[in-house]
């Protein structure tokens, strides 16, 4: 009698077995495909428990040897996710926000480096070439400041991505453009505590503002006030003509834009750099623009910057009390062609003295960095004697 699937005692109980039970004529396919499946266990199998386990025991098990003289090569999806992540990082794509803008912490790494580099040259060029530029002109100091700063980053490809491709140009023109008004009230901002110190210009002062407002008399220096003898009356002092551009609240302004905490020439770190000495020094392709355009063609448009700065902080005080205005084209436009004109006229007629204004506040220096402690001993070492 074969063997039956069960004991034999169910098999003799039963009185037709072959209904009851079923033959065992050795394994079925579903079973020969399942001990396929199943792996094969190492003999010095161990427990382990892994992160993906949630702390339940896994055991190691023995591998099947690959055949010799086959290489075999797994992509898996990390392999996947890691390379996805270097083709982002390299990407010189735009990526837009929900607003259809254009956000540096959004875009790839090197957009967002472009666009740093360029905002620093693009406010050096508002300071060097035009501080309230018109469209076009805008336009072209954005596309300028990106090719400068795709140079010097050495992204060729954005480079021609710019030069070919106007959309793309555009986009990133409007992130350097939207940086300019914050750049203008923070030059305007350093003006504020000038005007007490060196203008005497405060609350209940419009009549002195008044004074300084009449025919640009702040650019001047004043001679000393007098008092009427007969009426003990205080009359002030008038502008000297002679002495166009030298009060000295013009270079304190301008020292504003290389000392103080966190100041201008610091941030624009394409335009200036820290000498050995701790002062600021225009870096050499501003310093090309500057003597070429600025000293011998044209008036320095940061010299006009600060003159604006001072006339606007000034008027801000003209009703008698302190009401900031915007410091933007609309309003300052008509005096920085202002002071365009009679910087031009002084250069007509007193160049000497146009070319000692112009380098006193393009190129003016912080004070010299003092001697540290090793070389004040280095120093003390040397033998000048004969």
């Amino acid at each position: 009698m074969p063997f039956l699937y069960g004991d034999e005692s169910s098999a003799e109980s039963c009185p037709d077995s072959q209904k009851c039970h079923r033959l065992w004529e050795g394994p079925g396919k579903r079973d020969l495909q399942r001990a396929q499946e199943r792996p094969e266990w190492n003999n010095e199998a161990s427990m382990s428990r892994g992160r993906s386990h949630f702390g339940r025991p896994s055991i190691k098990v023995k591998c099947k040897p690959q055949e010799p003289g086959l290489s075999h090569s797994i992509k898996t999806e990390a392999d996947d996710t890691n390379f996805g992540k270097a083709e982002e990082e390299n990407s010189i794509e735009i990526r837009f926000n929900s607003r259809n803008a254009v956000g540096l912490k959004d875009e790839h790494p090197p957009v967002t480096r472009t666009a740093q580099l360029g905002i620093e040259y693009y406010l050096g060029l508002h300071l060097i070439k035009g501080a309230y530029p018109d469209l076009q002109n805008k336009t072209e100091y954005g596309a300028d400041a990106l090719h400068r700063a795709a140079r010097d980053l050495a992204y060729p490809a954005i480079r021609a991505r710019l030069l070919n491709d106007q959309n793309y140009r555009d986009a990133l023109v409007t992130v350097l453009s939207g940086r300019i008004s914050t750049f203008h009230g923070a030059v305007k901002t350093t003006a504020g505590s000038i005007i007490f110190r060196h203008y005497g210009v405060q609350q209940d002062c419009a009549d002195l503002v008044a004074r300084l407002l009449a025919r640009q008399s702040y650019i001047y220096p004043h001679k000393p006030d007098k008092i009427d003898l007969r009426t003990n009356a205080i009359i002030p002092g008038k502008p000297d003509a002679k002495k166009s551009y030298e009060h000295e609240g013009i270079p304190a302004v301008a020292s504003t834009f290389f000392k103080g905490n966190n100041p201008i020439a610091e941030r624009i770190t394409a335009m200036f750099v820290k000498n050995d000495a701790g002062n600021f020094e225009a870096t050499t392709p501003m310093v090309a623009i500057s003597c070429a355009v600025t000293l011998v063609l044209q008036p320095s448009s940061k010299v006009n910057l600060f003159y604006c700065q001072l006339h606007s902080v000034i008027d801000d005080h003209s009703s008698g009390e302190h009401k900031p205005t915007n410091f933007d084209g609309g309003r300052m436009q008509d005096i920085y062609e202002l002071h365009i004109m009679l910087l031009e006229k002084l250069k007509a007629k007193h160049l000497q003295q146009y070319r000692a204004t112009m380098r006193g506040s393009n190129f003016a220096k912080g004070p010299k960095a003092p001697l540290t402690l090793l070389q004040k001993e280095a120093l003390a070492m040397l033998d000048f004697s004969d």
